[in-house]
């Protein structure tokens, strides 16, 4: 763990400067004292930004929780752009211009996922994932997916991680779109409202 480093070479230091001033105690014993202090809190500090860095299950997305009512959406969002279906309802973000930023999914009149459209915003970090990671590293923080659904012209990929409620679209070893879903209701899988949306500018 990168955080223990610091402490480890400060905690090296005193002894040395231990070693190197055995027969002068008193006079070094309050700059040992400062030392071993700062070296705690920096533990400490370390501690808590790694532990904070840990994936945790997410539960809502642009502010709709997963299991909210349609109506609720309609109420807090408005209504959906034209082109919307009745199970999937796409909305234009603050800064996008009009293009679709987000897309809300429903099963049983219910919230399924709530998906944000990537270069389209403000980017959310999604169980510790932020929007400029790659495939491996998406891999190597959140484990092997439970689900990886494919489009039909093999450019894309939707990696489907249970635990967390989070799923990702990759177009080009690049994050395309970020889902929050419901797990009791499937992976998320390619339909034709996510396959028919406007082609997203990956670079």
């Amino acid at each position: 763990m990168n955080w223990l480093i610091i402490p480890a070479l400060i905690f090296l230091g005193v002894v040395v400067l231990y070693m190197s001033a055995a027969g002068n105690w008193r006079g070094s014993r309050t700059i040992i004292i400062g030392v071993l202090g700062f070296a705690t809190v920096a533990a400490l500090v370390g501690g808590v930004v790694w532990i904070g860095s840990w994936p945790s299950r997410e539960t809502a997305l642009w502010g709709i929780e997963l299991g909210a009512p349609r109506e609720d959406v309609k109420f807090l969002k408005g209504p959906p752009l034209s082109g919307s279906t009745d199970d999937i309802w796409f909305y234009p973000g603050e800064y996008s211009q009009g293009e679709i930023s987000h897309v809300v999914s429903y099963e049983n009149d219910r919230v399924r996922y709530v998906a944000y459209v990537a270069r389209t915003g403000t980017a959310p970090v999604l169980a510790s994932v932020y929007s400029f990671e790659k495939l491996p590293s998406v891999l190597e923080k959140l484990g092997e997916p439970d689900h990886v659904a494919q489009s039909e012209d093999g450019l894309s990929r939707i990696y489907s991680f249970n635990k967390f409620n989070v799923a990702f679209e990759f177009a080009k070893n690049s994050i395309a779109m970020s889902f929050v879903f419901d797990p009791q209701f499937g992976p998320v899988e390619y339909s034709p409202g996510i396959e028919n949306l406007p082609p997203i500018a990956i670079e």
